[in-house]
């Protein structure tokens, strides 16, 4: 057996019977390719080839090019991306809030609940096939295309003159949307390391006040693992087949739920058939994405993997919770204390000022030390508290009261809000990296839809039963008047007891977060325990982010 020293490696080479050659090697004390370049490699007739070795040196670099962004380009594309976080994060927020007076502009009570679902609706639809497109497609253009779409939509709400309208642009914004979340995720995935990750991403969702031309220059940080493939090709990897099955049983699922219990009764054949097509089409998909394998919108791989399973049903059971709290707490405040749109957005600051400051101390802690379990379980605690604190308010409520529950339950929420986006990140490779938070996105927007019908339910139902115990009241006059108006469509003498209709009704959805918080503590209890591994960040990148971290 003769051993050959050369350039970083040392090898053992055994000659065998057919002269044939194997080569053991073992790393020792890599250098720099400059200096494996300038150093002899002495002769040896079992040497390997150099043809051999180049190839071992090329792949070693291949390996070696994951490079991430410069502090400064880091800085560029964070703030880029806070912006288009920010944007859809106040999109939902002023409409949680103007939905009561939407409903008595358009005296509809009903369309209540479609407001924010035909948002989501398109927002989850469309997550997994963003996923997809942001695998093969260029991520500047996709990005860009999706803030298009957004807008398109959003000018249209804003011109929108009957409900309908509202609800379409609402679908096409939450299109777009979709496309900024699973972007802004992937494509900053890949520029920022494992470790530093968590920190960005609650700057990411925090903040943001800056021009999106920003960040076209830092998107080209990564081409295209696929960039290579023809169109045609992209586009069968694209799996519309399973696209359009996820997208039509999703459809079918939320007619039932917005017609189930309150336009119909459950046992209507109309509401039967939805859920028919539901369960069809669901059945079809998973039976498709089995077919397809990697190709598929969702791999069975992928979603199969414990973690990633868990934070997609831990981000749904989150999504569900909080939607309920921030839309119907805007009708508690405006429907049941008499306040304005303006006054009931004040109102709900502490529970988006405390999410967000939890967030931040999250990714802070999270990059810090590198544990992220833990904060589901912190998190689902002591937003299970404020929940039910928040199920007591009443008519006369304090403002201490409605001021500390709000800021208790949103606290906790932001401790949980990013761990499913970074349990992903840890236990998948880089490559699943797209799908992989399309499908978190997915998990939150499917949540959210489905907490807005089956808030919706619950509340227009106990509504009903409330008001008709009050004598001399007219339920449709008063579901046709929307939450903000109820004073013009009851007599004076009325309004007191309708204000505790709707305040009973309200406190009755709010059984939902209380509910589906507890599942979600469960859940959490399987998460695998790992750690974000990786060293922790120099003092030059904690400056590029205007941070400090203490020695």
């Amino acid at each position: 057996m003769a051993t050959i020293e050369g350039r970083d490696h040392v090898s053992d080479a055994r000659v065998h019977e057919d002269n044939s050659i194997s080569i053991d090697i073992d790393e020792k004390s890599p250098k720099s390719n400059d200096e494996a370049e300038s150093s002899p490699m002495p002769k040896d007739e079992n040497s390997p080839t150099p043809t051999t070795l180049q190839q071992e040196r090329d792949q070693n670099q291949d390996i070696n090019e994951t490079t991430y962004l410069s502090p400064r380009e880091l800085s560029l594309l964070t703030t880029a991306f806070s912006i288009a976080t920010f944007m859809i994060a106040i999109d939902g927020s002023i409409l949680a809030t103007a939905i009561p007076r939407i409903t008595s502009d358009f005296h509809n009570l009903s369309d209540m609940g479609w407001y924010g679902s035909a948002y989501l609706l398109t927002e989850m639809a469309f997550q997994p096939t963003f996923g997809r497109i942001y695998t093969f497609f260029d991520a500047r253009i996709t990005y860009l295309v999706s803030i298009v779409i957004f807008e398109i939509g959003s000018i249209l709400c804003a011109a929108s003159p009957n409900s309908a309208a509202l609800i379409i642009g609402r679908a096409i914004s939450g299109a777009g949307a979709a496309g900024l979340l699973c972007g802004s995720l992937s494509i900053y995935g890949r520029s920022v390391p494992l470790r530093k990750r968590p920190l960005g991403l609650a700057l990411v969702t925090t903040a943001g006040f800056v021009t999106f031309v920003i960040a076209y220059k830092t998107f080209n940080s990564r081409a295209p693992r696929f960039g290579h493939l023809p169109l045609s090709e992209k586009l069968l990897k694209l799996d519309i087949t399973g696209g359009f099955l996820l997208t039509s049983g999703l459809v079918a699922l939320f007619i039932a739920l917005q017609w189930g219990g309150s336009t119909y009764p459950w046992c209507n054949p109309k509401v039967y058939a939805c859920v028919i097509i539901f369960g069809v089409m669901t059945i079809g998909f998973v039976a498709w994405q089995a077919y397809m394998k990697e190709e598929a919108t969702i791999p069975l791989r992928i979603i199969g993997h414990r973690s990633v399973a868990i934070s997609c049903a831990f981000n749904v059971i989150l999504a569900i919770a909080q939607v309920t709290h921030t839309y119907y707490l805007a009708i508690y405040f405006q429907a049941v204390r008499g306040a304005n749109a303006a006054t009931s957005g004040v109102r709900g600051l502490p529970y988006g000022m405390l999410a967000s400051t939890a967030i931040i101390i999250t990714g802070f802690s999270m990059t810090w030390k590198g544990y992220y379990v833990p904060f589901m379980w912190i998190g689902a605690s002591i937003f299970i508290a404020g929940a039910c604190l928040l199920r007591t308010l009443d008519i006369s409520s304090s403002v201490g009261k409605w001021v500390g529950y709000q800021i208790l339950t949103g606290f906790g929420f932001g401790l949980t809000e990013q761990v499913p986006f970074i349990a992903v990140q840890v236990v998948l490779p880089d490559t699943d990296m797209p799908t992989a938070c399309a499908l978190v996105v997915f998990s939150r927007c499917f949540g959210g839809a489905i907490g807005l019908s089956i808030a919706q339910n619950v509340f227009l139902e106990s509504l009903k039963t409330q008001l008709a115990r009050i004598e001399g009241v007219d339920v449709g006059a008063v579901a046709s008047a929307g939450a903000s108006e109820i004073a013009l469509a009851v007599e004076p003498s009325l309004l007191p007891a309708v204000r505790v209709a709707f305040n009973s009704a309200i406190m009755k959805t709010f059984i939902v977060p209380i509910a589906v918080g507890g599942i979600g503590l469960l859940l959490s209890f399987g998460m695998e325990r790992k750690r974000i591994e990786g060293e922790k960040p120099s003092d030059q990148e904690q400056e590029s982010l205007g941070l400090g971290f203490p020695a």
